[in-house]
């Protein structure tokens, strides 16, 4: 398959080639890990970045068709292409697909392909609002709003709307909600009500409901013990008044009950008078259809009779009720009258007074008691009541009957629904069967088709043959007879050629002597060549050259406006290319020449075989005269190119005539120099005339030698007459050419002599041609002009250069060679006249001058370079990575010999351990000292060197073992005589270095996640190393490496930590008049020297010591102090300066500079202010000459003359600049106590070494050893950690992408059936959580995890099958999962509910496994083929694992990686424990010119680095808390700056709750934004736009050996950190911390503590 935009690639799929005559099926996944690249040597897979490029665009895809050579016929059929839908998109549930990819699409895109529209917008480019909305697409996501009518479905308005719009002159209105009454905003989409409040009600929410009272808009009940009380009376009395007058009863629905009852009788009988065997199936389903609807209208009909006399029911019950109330309501109201008359009586009688108008009142209502009650009374109630229950007792007796005939028929129509889906089901079987018979009939009727028309092709190529067999038949006897005559006639012929023969014989013996004498003359032509002065033509040529150089830049820039004549000029002058062209034509005619004679000498042999007749031979001849001509053409064109020189010298001369009358000299020259060069050119079509003669002449006849010698040699003088010979030799060749067929013989016989001469001329056109490219003529091209060549030049150790200059300048650049993906090159220049060769192989530059002569006096030099180089290679090991090696030992004898060379007293040179025992191998470097270590299980032989090889020299180490013995030599790689050898013995009884062939060899250094054996002090190796054996075999350190490059290139070392009595001796630096020196110090030391130089003679002038020039830069009680001295015979000054910030011995970096200018001494600290010191005036003019040159103290005895010498500096001293030079510590003369290139004080603790009786730590154990650093002063209080308890028996993965366990089983027992069950809880959305293959992972079970969703996908080796279970499992909750297997058939199990089953194709029945449960995910070195793409372990929480019911217990562990306890609580995040970090983005993130991040965290300590990214420079950019605050810091170049957010008041960011942090860089802006608060930043360095980082994101921390430009801290962060994104111009980057390529101290998805 070929595709692609801008790199057009090929890759292709291997298929195993099909049987002969067997019909076969492929299937081809359009996964990246089974294509290839197409003709390359790799075996790699394609790269997903490679495949979707070529998926993007595919030009062709090409089906091979054809295998093996015997192939007579090939088919291919059914071609297809499975693509993926969506579920939703199609109506019948398909098969799920898999290995579907879903983009993180940008802004407004939407779709598994980005193919769709979000954000409510539509379109091509999702430009326009989609149907339902309105507004204008900006890019933000509240472009779209709403729109007040129907969106998607017909007659429905959208949500918060409500109306009809599909009624005349309907609409939808917006929803008038009250926001205090309502719930919310949306209503009912046809009534508009409003969901309300409790105690609320109306429409739209805007009234309280009764018994309760507005306050403070909420509706508050009155409905309480009192209150509440009183309102219940008022409403019975009110609820009494009004039900007195009834209008009557409900009647029943006698008419709609007698209409059912007759429908249902009549729907009955056609039911039964008809068999439903006499209906076709189709009028059964139009019945069952309408049965169906009649049915539904019954229902419906019957619901609402129901419900009336529900109605009538509850109405009769209710009137009966009040009647009985308003009966005790009477009687309890007359009882009140009576009271109330008798208290008014009494009243009358205390007041004495008459109350009349009381008395009527009472007396009126006494009155109209008994008219209500008699109107009450004829109203009945009793008998209402009796005929209301006795319709009710009808009614119910009529619905139960309904109820039974409408459930016999409703049962009858389901079975009679059953009967005809079986029916349409037996229907479709043999529909589908019937189908499949006419399909393959119809297939073998086009295939039988085919074969009948490939019978009738042969049939008919067979009679055509037949016709063609029987013609040549007849032909044959025909030719037969001729070619009898012609045998006769050749006899003839025969007898006429012997008689020829002797005739033939006289003519050679001529020509043998002619061949002497033609020899003869080729030397008299060479020799008069020679003496016609060939050479002084190219000495005059070259004079010509360099005057018209010289006149050229006269012209030119005395008079502009002839520049472009006097090119035609030069273009006169470059006969060169004229002359050349001229010699290959005559090349070209010696090569036809010579097929010519060629084609004679094949004539001759086809005469002399007697099997030509005369039609042949003058065929032959015609083609010889047509050869002829065309030489005699390729003369003419000669001529006329001759012609077309002299034209152009003449408009040339033409031209110059044109010129100005002041340029008359000028003109003069030029005419001359044209006149010189139309006779070199004259002179150089002699010799192609010449040359081109000779060829001819030698096709004619012999007795014509002599006679074309003389004319050759004539035409050598005169141009002209060459041609004119030419001319007539070609037509003396033409009449001499029938002479030639009677003389073929005897040039036969001079075939060899005649092609020796051929290859003589030959050789003297090449000289002629070396000649013609001696004529060199060089162009002033004013220091600008290079000519580039791309030549086909192979990588080689071996080159070779060879250079003809000409020139006055005393610097340039001759010649360059370079790589464009290597530093490699080869380049030659001058540099003052002097010539200098300057290579690099890839391990530096190096510069060879030859001395003692310079080429730049213009004359002509020759320049040969040779290089060869060494064939050995080295590798060069920068002290961040190591290279792993394999290799089979033997168990009793070990030999190791390496190479090596280092300035760094400490490495790890070979380190061979195995994982399962305690044997070990180790070589390393100790204080520069050679160390080895070996145990073969019973304890440590220990080999140490006396001297030291940390000085930059190439040394070999060999070291052999037999059994306990060992013996280590160290000699110098140039002189092996020099050597240091040790030998020992291993203690104990143990003899084997027991180990496996697969355990790993590592070289330069061992990985963070390895542990280390007691008695190992280095884990890494800065320096070469080449010419590894181990065991009589090579490696390549390349294949398998990390900080590893080829070549070596020492570094220079601009650090070293200074230890006990330490010092440094650099070679001595005079302090002149006007000079620099500068160094960076870091110490926790109060008193210290720093910098001493010592000035000369102090041997002999040991009294006068007070008079030597020195100068020392000490601490001295955390101050720095001064003391120098001139030697001027003057005191010695001394100036002391105090930090601001208390002492210089804080731990922290402080630079010092000393500037000395004449007499004046500055000294600076910082960004302080100078202190200055002013020396004697003697000093003016004099340098200040040291001999000695210490850093970080002096050997002991030295010492100065009353300057009281503290102690040695104990700290790290680095970037050593003296006159703006950093100095390398690599050319020390001397050092002790002295660890180079390191700073023991900026590196973090390292891991402790593991006990010698311990067994192996795993490597989440080993990465929790660390130290945290600790803050003592903390503004605000943080929260306490939450402490968790562990799950016991639970294990937590994904701690790395490999993170798993394996655990052993009984394989016999899941041949034929298996269960695995387990507890799981998970947020990943994807993962492999168990896995069981067969050895050869031809049969095996897997349970994977993809998009939160689980796939048991199992094998039985004739094909995978697949269950899917639709449960949610990445929802942190803890799930039940079982996956069952038995009789060929799987299903899936989540807490208790099971998905469908499969089966699995083809006929096994046995499931055949190694017996290996690899749980959580796969090893390293397990290369997974056919469970798919899910294999990186799953961060999930697992327990409760069990196989067939049985438990899998500690016992049952075979390995264990990256594995840790799980927490009773835990929620969606990643936790950081504070001792390590996480990586992403292996390649290398580039934040140029914008970013935003977004992430949320929450942490309990008030210090912690968030993110960090860094490039080899200085740009960078930084997220860490500091002290309870943020710091988003960005470098793009310029400088550092920050933005800090500090929370206000007692608020606090360690307050262990989740914060949302989002930092945002625009350019040379930034923001940071904590919690929707702001805080900004100004950029002072408005140019600098672009943070050019080149370095993976580290998040939580970063290595020790990572350098981080924008961050203060390396306190690494402790806490939960969750949906970090990146974005970059619209483009969102979601990261997956469980994908990181490198985690120490992370859990992924999985945060410790339940979510707040």
């Amino acid at each position: 398959m070929k595709g692609g935009f801008t790199s057009k690639q090929i890759i292709y799929v291997d298929i195993p080639a099909p049987g002969n005559g067997v019909k076969q099926e492929e299937e081809i996944l359009m996964v990246e890990n089974v294509w290839k690249y197409f003709n390359s040597v790799s075996s790699e897979s394609v790269s997903r970045s490679d495949f979707m490029s070529v998926l993007s665009n595919v030009e062709y895809i090409l089906i091979k068709a054809s295998y093996g050579q015997g192939l007579q016929q090939s088919r291919i059929t059914n071609v297809s292409m499975e693509i993926a839908m969506k579920a939703d998109d199609i109506p019948l549930a398909r098969e799920t697909t898999h290995l579907i990819e879903k983009c993180l699409c940008p802004a407004g895109y939407a779709g598994l392909s980005c193919q769709g529209c979000r954000d409510n917008t539509a379109g091509d480019r999702c430009n326009v609002c989609a149907t339902g909305y309105y507004g204008k697409v900006t890019g933000s996501v509240n472009d779209c709003s709403l729109c007040a009518c129907p969106r998607i479905s017909p007659g429905r308005c959208s949500p918060g709307y409500y109306g009809n719009p599909e009624e005349p002159d309907g609409d939808c209105q917006p929803c008038q909600c009250n926001l205090n009454g309502s719930i919310h905003n949306s209503c009912d989409h046809m009534s508009g009500q409003c969901v309300c409040k409790r105690g609320v009600r109306g429409q739209f929410c805007d009234e309280c409901e009764a018994r309760h009272i507005l306050v403070e808009n909420e509706c508050i009940s009155c409905d309480d013990a009192c209150t509440g009380l009183l309102l219940s009376d008022l409403d019975n009395l009110d609820k009494a008044m009004f039900l007195v007058n009834l209008t009557g009863a409900v009647i029943a629905p006698y008419g709609l009950l007698s209409d059912l009852e007759n429908t249902t009788k009549h729907l009955k009988g056609s039911l039964l008078s008809k068999e439903v065997s006499a209906y076709s199936v189709e009028t059964v389903y139009n019945r069952v259809v309408k049965l169906t609807g009649d049915t539904g209208q019954i229902h419906k009909e019957l619901t609402r009779i129901l419900q009336k006399g529900g109605h009538l029911s509850n109405a009769t019950e209710r009137n009966l009720n009040k009647s009985q109330e308003l009966a005790v309501f009477i009687e309890t109201l007359q009882t009140t009258v009576k009271v109330l008359v008798e208290v008014a009586a009494s009243l009358n009688e205390t007041l004495h007074t008459d109350l009349p108008f009381a008395n009527r009142t009472f007396q009126d209502l006494q009155d109209e008691i008994p008219v209500m009650l008699k109107v009450m009374n004829g109203r009945y109630f009793k008998k209402l009541y009796q005929q209301t229950t006795l319709e009710l007792k009808v009614a119910k007796r009529i619905l139960t009957q309904i109820q039974k005939e409408y459930r016999r028929p409703q049962q009858e129509l389901l079975d009679l629904k059953k009967a005809a889906k079986r029916a349409l089901s037996n229907h479709n079987t043999r529909l589908q069967e019937l189908k499949d018979l006419v399909d393959e009939a119809s297939s073998n009727t086009n295939e039988t088709k085919h074969l009948l028309l490939l019978l009738n092709n042969n049939i008919m190529q067979f009679s055509h043959k037949k016709l063609n067999i029987l013609a040549d038949k007849e032909l044959s006897v025909v030719l037969t007879k001729e070619g009898k005559a012609h045998v006769d006639a050749s006899a003839a012929l025969a007898k006429d050629v012997n008689n020829i023969t002797s005739t033939l014989e006289i003519h050679r013996d001529e020509l043998i002597l002619w061949n002497g004498k033609l020899r003869q003359h080729v030397d008299n032509l060479v020799m008069q060549m020679s003496t016609r002065g060939a050479l002084d033509l190219v000495y005059k040529a070259e004079d010509h050259a360099a005057d018209l150089q010289r006149l050229a830049h006269v012209l030119d820039s005395g008079l502009s406006n002839v520049r472009n004549i006097s090119l035609n000029a030069t273009n006169a002058v470059q006969a060169y290319s004229t002359i050349k062209s001229l010699t290959e034509n005559a090349e070209s005619l010696a090569d036809d020449a010579d097929r010519i004679i060629t084609e004679q000498v094949i004539l001759c042999s086809i005469l002399s075989s007697r099997l030509c007749g005369l039609i042949e031979v003058s065929g032959v001849l015609h083609r010889l005269v047509s050869g002829l001509n065309e030489i005699n053409i390729k003369v003419e064109k000669f001529k006329e190119k001759a012609d077309g020189i002299a034209k152009q010298l003449n408009g040339s001369l033409l031209q110059m005539t044109a010129l100005p009358n002041d340029t008359s000299e000028n003109i003069i020259a030029v005419k001359e120099l044209a006149v010189s060069a139309n006779v070199t050119a004259i002179n150089g079509l002699n010799h192609t005339g010449v040359f081109s003669e000779k060829l001819l002449n030698t096709s004619s006849a012999l007795s014509k030698v002599n006679e074309t010698l003389q004319k050759t040699n004539e035409l050598i003088i005169d141009s002209s007459k060459a041609v004119a010979s030419a001319e007539r030799k070609v037509s003396e060749v033409e009449i001499q050419a029938g002479l030639l067929f009677g003389r073929l013989k005897p040039l036969k016989a001079l075939e060899e002599n005649l092609s020796r001469n051929i290859s003589e001329i030959k050789e003297l056109i090449s000289q002629a041609r070396k000649q013609a490219a001696s004529i060199k003529v060089a162009v002033s091209a004013e220091r600008d002009c290079i000519r580039a060549y791309q030549p086909q030049i192979l990588s080689t150790n071996y080159n070779t250069l060879t250079l003809n200059v000409k020139t006055t300048e005393p610097d340039n650049l001759l010649f360059y060679l370079g790589s464009s993906g290597k530093t490699d090159f080869m380049a030659v220049e001058m540099r003052r006249g002097k010539v200098a060769f300057l290579w690099d192989i890839g391990s530096g530059s190096t510069r060879l001058e030859y001395p003692d002569l310079t080429i730049n006096n213009n004359k002509w030099h020759r320049i040969h370079i040779t290089s060869l180089q060494d064939e050995d290679t080295a590798f060069h090991f920068d002290g961040s990575g190591y290279s792993v090696v394999e290799k089979a030992l033997r168990s009793t004898v070990t030999q190791i010999i390496v190479f090596f060379s280092t300035f760094s007293p400490n490495g790890l040179l070979v380190y061979l351990a195995s994982n399962g025992t305690r044997d070990f191998l180790s070589l390393e470097l100790v204080d520069g000292k050679v160390k080895l270590t070996v145990d073969l299980g019973s304890g440590p032989l220990t080999l140490k060197t006396e001297r030291r090889y940390n000085n930059g020299t190439w040394y070999k180490i060999s070291f052999s073992r037999n059994k306990k013995e060992g013996i280590l030599a160290v000699m110098d790689a140039q002189n092996l005589s020099s050597k240091e050898s040790k030998q020992g013995e291993s203690p104990g009884t143990a003899s084997d270095l027991n180990r496996s062939d697969k355990d790993p060899i590592y070289i330069g250094g061992l990985p963070r996640s390895r542990a280390v054996k007691k008695g190992i002090t280095n884990r890494r190796y800065v320096g070469c190393i080449k010419n590894l054996e181990i065991s009589r075999s090579t490696f390549d350190l390349l294949k398998n490496s990390y900080g590893v490059r080829k070549g070596c290139i020492l570094e220079p070392i601009r650090t070293a930590s200074i230890l006990s009595n330490g010092y440094i001796e650099l070679p001595p630096k005079p302090l002149s008049q006007e000079s620099q020196l500068m160094a960076t110090f870091i110490t926790k030391k109060a008193t210290g020297i720093i910098l001493v130089g010592l000035g000369k003679g102090a041997e002999k002038r040991r009294r006068r010591q007070a008079h030597l020039p020195f100068f020392s830069i000490m601490l001295t009680d955390g101050h720095l102090v001064v003391h120098i001295n001139a030697g001027d015979r003057g005191s010695t000054r001394k100036v002391m300066v105090q930090s601001t910030n208390g002492n210089y011995s804080d731990g922290q970096e402080h630079s010092v500079i000393l500037t000395r200018n004449k007499r004046m001494i500055a000294v600076q600290v910082d960004e302080n202010s100078p202190a200055e010191i002013r020396l004697g005036p003697l000093a003016e003019s004099s340098p200040m000459n040291i001999s000695n040159f210490y850093i970080g103290g002096i050997p002991a005895g030295e010492n100065i003359l009353g300057v009281k010498m503290t102690s040695s500096f104990h700290g790290c001293i680095t970037n050593l600049i003296f006159n703006m030079a950093l100095l390398d510590f690599a050319t020390a003369v001397r050092y002790e106590g002295v660890d180079m290139d390191n700073c023991f004080l900026l590196e973090k603790p390292k891991s402790t070494i593991q006990p010698e009786d311990t067994e192996i730590l795993s490597e989440m154990q080993m990465r929790s050893i660390s130290l945290r650093p600790l803050n003592n002063i903390k503004e605000k209080q943080c929260a306490e950690d939450d402490l968790q308890k562990q799950i016991p028996g639970a294990h937590q993965f994904g701690l790395a992408r490999r993170s798993h366990l394996v655990l052993l089983f009984n394989q016999t027992t899941v041949r034929k059936k298996f269960s695995v069950q387990m507890n799981l809880r998970t947020f990943a959305s994807s993962g492999l959580i168990y896995c069981m293959t067969h050895p050869k992972q031809v049969d095996f079970a897997a349970l994977q995890l993809h998009g939160g969703k689980l796939y048991f996908s199992f094998d039985l080796g004739k094909g995978r099958a697949v269950a899917f279970h639709g449960a949610l499992i990445s929802d942190g909750k803890w799930h039940t999962v079982k996956t069952e297997y038995a009789k060929r058939r799987g299903v899936i199990i989540v807490d208790g509910q099971e998905s469908a089953g499969v089966n699995v194709p083809g006929d096994g029945i046995t499931l055949d496994v190694d017996g290996k449960l690899y749980l959580g995910g796969l090893p390293l070195d397990y290369g997974a083929k056919n469970i798919g793409n899910i294999t990186h372990s799953i961060p999930a929480c697992i327990g409760e694992v069990t196989i067939n019911s049985k438990h899998l217990d500690r016992e049952s562990l075979v390995s264990s990686f990256a594995v840790n306890k799980c927490y009773v609580t835990a929620q969606e995040g990643t936790f950081f424990d504070g001792n390590g970090f996480a990586a992403l983005v292996k390649e290398g993130y580039k934040v140029r010119s914008d970013v935003n991040i977004t992430f949320e965290f929450r942490t309990t300590s008030a210090n912690g680095i968030l993110l960090g990214i860094s490039s080899a420079k200085v740009d960078a950019i930084g997220l860490e808390i500091v002290n309870g605050k943020v710091l988003f810091c960005v470098n793009n170049g310029a400088g550092r700056i920050t933005a800090t957010y500090e929370p206000k008041g007692v608020a606090s960011l360690c307050d262990g709750q989740w914060h949302k942090l989002q930092a945002n860089k625009s350019k040379h802006q930034i923001a940071l934004i904590v919690d929707g608060n702001l805080a900004q930043m100004d950029n002072p360095h408005t140019q600098s736009t672009s943070a050019d980082t080149n370095n993976p994101i580290y998040v939580g921390g970063f290595p020790a050996d990572v350098k981080q430009n924008c961050l203060s801290s390396k306190s690494s962060f402790r806490g939960c950190l969750r949906n970090l994104l990146l974005i970059k111009s619209q483009q969102v980057e979601s990261f997956d911390f469980s994908e990181a390529f490198d985690l120490h101290g992370v859990f992924p998805h999985s945060c410790p503590g339940a979510e707040h």
